[in-house]
């Protein structure tokens, strides 16, 4: 796998609170989210969301849902080190999600998966201690070799002691 999950995943959670500036309910939790800069700071917001609770939101319509479904099973998969970029890929990988990736009008009833779909993910993102200092997320793998039940994925693996500053494009890895 050539992609930089870590990068990709630092960007879906960015995104994903993004949306989330649109809605009602969290628009001024996710603005400051977004100011921050602070990975830590968006991922729990994404664990305090209920997309049940927020789905009348004007700005929660299928579209919508469609673009958290999208980035939602891309994360995941690119942490089970699998590169899935096109939504009918993603289907067939999570067959769950293809009314909202295919803007089905059932997604509107389905909304509750996108909350399975969102623990999955951030239950994914656990094994890694994630230190912020300012504008710089250092990113450290919290697994050990010997625990069986702490398991490495794609984004463990490559978060063993990556800086990311402030603009995703600049990496640092010492080797």
């Amino acid at each position: 796998m050539h992609r930089n999950v870590v990068l990709r995943v630092v960007k879906g959670v960015r995104d994903l609170v993004g949306l989330l500036c649109k809605t009602d309910r969290f628009r001024v939790t996710a603005k400051q989210a977004i100011k921050s800069n602070n990975f830590l700071v968006r991922r729990q917001l994404l664990s305090e969301v209920d997309y049940e609770d927020i789905k009348a939101d004007p700005v929660m319509g299928i579209p919508t849902l469609k673009i958290i479904a999208f980035h939602y099973a891309q994360m995941i998969a690119l942490v089970e080190g699998q590169e899935l970029y096109t939504k009918s890929l993603l289907s067939e990988r999570f067959p769950e999600l293809r009314c909202f990736l295919y803007r089905s009008e059932e997604a509107l009833s389905k909304v509750h998966i996108l909350n399975k779909y969102r623990d999955a993910c951030l239950e994914m993102l656990q094994n890694v201690a994630i230190s912020q200092r300012k504008d710089i997320a250092i990113f450290a793998a919290d697994v050990h070799p010997l625990n069986k039940r702490q398991a490495w994925n794609m984004f463990s693996y490559q978060s063993r002691y990556l800086l990311i500053d402030k603009l995703p494009t600049i990496l640092i890895r010492p080797d």
